[in-house]
């Protein structure tokens, strides 16, 4: 049976999360903010709060009336604005959370954590890793490319955010006793800064 691959590590011993883990939990954590969002923007719209237009249509053929409400440019905004909240919320909150965990990070047993101390990183620093993460694909979506798939290439699999903002995704079960460990700090092994 050959030996397990050596993984890289953080302060506490837990292994960073590699990329698909990563991408699943992001993949899953989007179908529920965005299922959600749009129930709550049909819901809104449904009760007159989301400016809309009534659309009055009659098929010459039955003659029969139907009246549609559509959403207006000004409700298209709402309908943005009321998901950009529920997202940046959504990542802040369960992020910067004790456990540093949204459902689907839950899921794929992967956690946000402070790099320098293993800890959570709180809501505020939780709220600027999600809008820079919406940022690089705002500005320019080669700059979300390239952030989402920079744990690929980073020893640490850490994104371009995740940099900015002194996080790290890692495994939320520890490496099991006698697993080969490479610490993140260790300089002389190999693909670490200064070898």
């Amino acid at each position: 049976m050959p030996a397990p691959t050596p993984r890289v590590v953080d302060r506490t011993g837990r292994a960073f999360a590699d990329w698909w883990s990563r991408a699943v939990a992001r993949l899953l954590d989007a179908a529920i903010v965005l299922i959600g969002g749009m129930s709550l923007v049909v819901i809104l719209t449904a009760n007159g709060i989301a400016p809309v237009r009534r659309v009055v249509s009659i098929d010459r053929a039955t003659g029969v009336v139907t009246t549609t409400d559509v959403l207006t440019h000004a409700g298209w905004i709402f309908a943005g604005l009321v998901l950009l909240v529920l997202w940046l919320g959504y990542f802040s909150l369960f992020d910067g959370s004790r456990h540093g965990q949204t459902p689907g990070k839950r899921v794929a047993g992967i956690q946000v954590r402070d790099r320098a101390t293993g800890e959570a990183m709180g809501a505020a620093r939780a709220l600027a890793r999600e809008a820079l993460v919406l940022g690089f694909w705002c500005v320019l979506v080669l700059g979300g490319v390239v952030d989402a798939l920079s744990p690929l290439w980073d020893r640490c699999n850490q994104s371009l955010h995740d940099r900015i903002v002194g996080s790290v995704v890692v495994e939320v079960s520890p490496l099991p006793p006698g697993h080969p460990r490479i610490s993140a700090r260790d300089p002389g092994s190999p693909g670490s800064p200064g070898t």
